[in-house]
């Protein structure tokens, strides 16, 4: 286990392999709902809070590694989210 982000209803898991997985209503009874959210990128850590989830991603620019931020969107019309999109600055 890579990291782990915990909101008030829901835990993120980062795996060593690289697999986010979301454990969904952790309150109710039981263990909740296990999901696997896809991801196209290589993440190296994830943060997440009651309305948005953050993931730090491997960028290899050069022969040197950095990192690039994404953001798993679609929080508002589901708990595990839609897809992962890089964000990027402009100017």
């Amino acid at each position: 286990m890579l990291a782990v982000a915990l909101t008030s209803r829901h835990a993120w898991y980062l795996t060593d392999t690289g697999s986010v997985y979301v454990q969904m209503e952790q309150g109710k009874e039981g263990m909740g709902i296990l999901f696997r959210a896809e991801c196209a990128f290589r993440l190296t850590s994830l943060a997440a809070s009651d309305h948005a989830v953050w993931a730090l991603r491997e960028v290899e620019t050069n022969g040197r590694l950095g990192g690039g931020l994404v953001v798993r969107v679609g929080l508002k019309h589901c708990a595990m989210g839609t897809d992962w999109v890089e964000e990027t600055t402009e100017g």
